[in-house]
């Protein structure tokens, strides 16, 4: 006998309701593979990203080349000890780190301790003013976009043209510190380190081709000069086009980075209302809270969730080759897909044999 409407419908809304209780049974991120691209406590992005249940890719981007203490650090922070800047502005919580860790080496800590209760301190973010008050320094005020355009509206709302402002440098990065220069103030920049090639290159090069493949869900990026580098290493090894038209979700920390995504030409980039690695979890929370895929099968519900596979809310075990040809093949539903279409987009084209396809389709 056929199904009324109402029982069609009613089926749909129980298919509906398994799913939500599937979905409520796990963490929000499981099955996603989140590639995670910072090297400054990379640590506490990756304990963060794997605690909300995420797969976690990790290579860091970009190395870190310090400053001499001794010839570079020290001056730098003598000479604004000297100037008595009316604002200082810290741009990063590493760079809190190798200020303070100067001062104390130089003996300039006292020194530092006072202008820094007299003056107004800026903090570009939750995490800068957070390692700012671990040592023991008040912050006037968090700049939670971390934006350069919100930054210099607050210098220019309370600094005086020719004004004498104090910028530290974020990585070698000048943009903040230009144009607080460019609005008419007076700018002493200190900064500790600055951003060279990554360490790893070979990690850093395997995290490109995952995410050109389609291997990754989203990319996170905590600095602007992280993305660039991205860019570079795609555009050498010859994957910036698909890198660019992967299906994949770019995060980035703040808006400046994401700035930086969207002019390199990724599809889809987000960032939270307010720099955070809880606040990019977040992000990616609801941005995947509704792509889990529901098959429908004769006798059985097929739930696909990242790389998390369930058949009738139980774990399948798959292959990494398996499971690439069923997340393509979810991705068009009904559609017939070729096994020449199949070997390009699961094994690159470095499979000569189409058989391969029926081998891991089984």
């Amino acid at each position: 006998m056929p199904l009324t409407q109402g029982q069609l419908d009613g089926n749909a809304a129980e298919t509906r309701a398994q799913f939500t209780r599937l979905m409520a049974a796990i963490t929000p991120l499981e099955g996603f593979t989140i590639g995670v691209t910072a090297n400054l406590r990379s640590k506490v992005q990756l304990d963060a990203w794997t605690a909300a249940g995420a797969y976690v890719e990790h290579a860091p981007l970009l190395g870190i080349i310090e400053f001499d203490h001794v010839t570079e650090v020290i001056p730098s922070l003598d000479h604004i000890l000297n100037v008595q800047p009316e604002l200082m502005i810290f741009t990063s919580a590493a760079g809190v780190r190798s200020v303070v860790a100067a001062a104390t080496n130089s003996g300039l800590l006292p020194r530092l301790a006072t202008l820094l209760d007299e003056v107004t301190v800026f903090a570009t973010g939750v995490e800068v003013a957070a390692e700012l008050t671990s040592v023991g320094y008040g912050v006037d005020s968090i700049i939670g976009s971390g934006t350069t355009a919100d930054v210099l509206a607050e210098v220019e709302r309370l600094v005086r043209p020719n004004g004498m402002v104090s910028v530290q440098v974020d990585g070698g990065s000048d943009e903040v510190a230009t144009a607080v220069e460019q609005s008419g103030r007076v700018v002493s920049r200190i900064s500790a380190y600055r951003w060279g090639p990554s360490e790893t290159p070979d990690e850093a090069l395997s995290l490109v081709k995952h995410s050109a493949s389609g291997r990754l869900d989203a990319l996170t990026f905590t600095v602007a000069g992280a993305v660039d580098e991205f860019i570079r290493i795609a555009e050498t090894a010859g994957l910036a086009q698909q890198v660019k038209e992967a299906p994949i979700l770019i995060i980035c920390l703040d808006r400046s980075c994401a700035d930086i995504a969207i002019g390199h030409g990724f599809r889809e980039v987000v960032c939270p209302p307010r720099p955070g690695i809880a606040s990019m979890i977040r992000v990616a929370e609801l941005a995947f809270a509704s792509r889990g895929t529901v098959i429908e099968l004769p006798g059985h519900q097929l739930n696909l969730r990242g790389r998390l596979v369930q058949l009738d809310n139980q774990p399948v075990p798959l292959s990494d080759r398996e499971l690439d040809v069923l997340i393509r093949l979810a991705r068009r539903p009904g559609a017939v897909v070729s096994k020449a279409e199949l070997v390009r987009s699961v094994w690159g084209g470095n499979a000569n044999d189409t058989h391969v396809v029926e081998v891991s389709v089984g």
